[in-house]
């Protein structure tokens, strides 16, 4: 077909739906120095479960055979078998003397990947957010600040992946778990 080490000009347009998300945040200020925050979401994120990889005009855009331009020229359906997911945060701030502010936040976030539809592009772990806030008021509203965060992975196994790593596939298996950068 003449795609050894070929490079092609070709149209191609990803499809798929993002989710929506709910947020709710309460902030209890007990007095002018501390102000607490609980915060967090439930993401829709069951919506964008599949997506399209549309590639389009091979055969106008170079010059190659119509054999190669209709193996190109596809459809590819793709797999992301997302569930509904949350994130949870509490957040402080407070006043230290007449211009300095301190604060932290801890944050959880709720994986939405679940462990049959892990890959290496693909991955999403159960994950806690640890950050410290240093602000100093320099004049009249304007504060500068140095804000430091760390993001702490759980480490997820699997042992059933869906996805298929095989070289060759076999003539009417459903394409919708394959991913060909998962190859090699």
């Amino acid at each position: 077909l003449g795609l050894c080490n070929a490079e092609l000009k070709t149209h191609m347009a990803n499809e798929w739906n993002l989710p929506w998300r709910v947020q709710l945040a309460l902030q209890w200020v007990p007095n002018d120095r501390t102000e607490l925050t609980m915060m967090g979401a439930f993401v829709r994120w069951s919506v964008f479960d599949e997506y399209n990889i549309i590639i389009s005009e091979v055969g106008t855009l170079n010059e190659v055979s119509e054999l190669t331009a209709d193996s190109l020229n596809s459809t590819r359906k793709n797999a992301r078998d997302n569930r509904d997911t949350f994130w949870v945060a509490v957040d402080g701030k407070f006043k230290v003397g007449k211009r300095f502010l301190l604060g932290s936040r801890f944050t959880y976030d709720h994986p939405a990947v679940p462990i049959h539809a892990l890959s290496a592009n693909n991955f999403d772990g159960p994950a806690f957010h640890v950050g410290l806030l240093g602000a100093y008021q320099v004049v009249g509203p304007i504060q500068v600040g140095l804000s430091l965060s760390h993001q702490f992975i759980v480490p997820r196994t699997v042992t059933d992946g869906a996805y298929s790593l095989g070289l060759n596939k076999p003539e009417g298996e459903k394409a919708r778990w394959f991913w060909a950068n998962n190859n090699g």
